[in-house]
């Protein structure tokens, strides 16, 4: 598919359906709130039901609306924001804010990409294949509701069993990477980049021009070495 240039708003726009798709729970839903993105969680999701997405030049505007109500508490918010500056300690201290950790948007033309796909991955296709990965993670990472779903594929990298997991949402022609991770014995032997470039080839396949994702500061150098680059800083608060 014909990759063309999508504005700041709209990869944003892009992401938060993307990311919000890959996470929802029964009865979540994408709505808004002024200039704010709203994720209603139908049941608690880390304690929280709610979660916002704004832009650090509409923060003021989008805090203004959200905190005339205390229907939202408690809930996460994230902040774009593009080198513009961002006083942490000042905002914390005025709003009320507790600071959890900071992450990259991210993206990637898929129209020129051209990468061998990895036997070692595999696409979740099988219950007994949900139950092998949530078992070596010891935890349900995979949610065996979602397996037929066909917006959402999720895939693990197999060594004698699945060691690397990560995800993806389809919606339109963007692919949203998601929860990527690899048990900490096996880091560092190329698996997350062997899923990640099966995965994205995957998704140009079903049709997918552009991929977004958030990256932490330990997966920014492979989604850099995957030609992803840097669109905003990403700031995520609790409250």
């Amino acid at each position: 598919m014909r990759h063309t240039e999508i504005s700041y708003e709209g990869l944003i726009g892009d992401f938060v359906i993307g990311w919000s798709y890959c996470r929802f729970v029964p009865e979540s839903r994408l709505d808004k709130l002024g200039p704010m993105k709203h994720i209603v969680f139908g049941s608690p999701v880390c304690n929280r039901t709610n979660e916002f997405f704004v832009t650090h030049y509409d923060l003021a505007e989008g805090l203004q609306m959200l905190h005339s109500s205390q229907f939202y508490e408690p809930h996460r918010l994230t902040v774009f924001e593009q080198g513009e500056g961002f006083d942490l300690d000042s905002f914390t201290e005025q709003y009320g804010y507790t600071f959890k950790y900071k992450e990259y948007l991210m993206t990637l033309d898929l129209s020129s990409m051209n990468e061998p796909k990895s036997d070692l991955v595999s696409l979740i296709r099988e219950p007994r294949e949900v139950v092998l990965v949530n078992d070596s993670f010891q935890k349900e990472i995979v949610d065996p509701e979602r397996i037929e779903d066909k917006q959402l594929f999720t895939y693990y990298v197999e060594k004698n069993r699945p060691v690397t997991h990560g995800r993806f949402s389809l919606i339109g022609d963007t692919a949203c990477l998601d929860h990527v991770i690899t048990l900490e014995e096996y880091r560092g032997k190329g698996l997350a980049k062997a899923l990640c470039k099966t995965m994205l080839m995957d998704a140009k396949d079903f049709g997918a021009g552009t991929s977004v994702l958030a990256a932490s500061l330990t997966g920014y150098p492979l989604y850099v070495s995957l030609g992803y680059r840097e669109v905003a800083n990403m700031y995520i608060f609790e409250k």
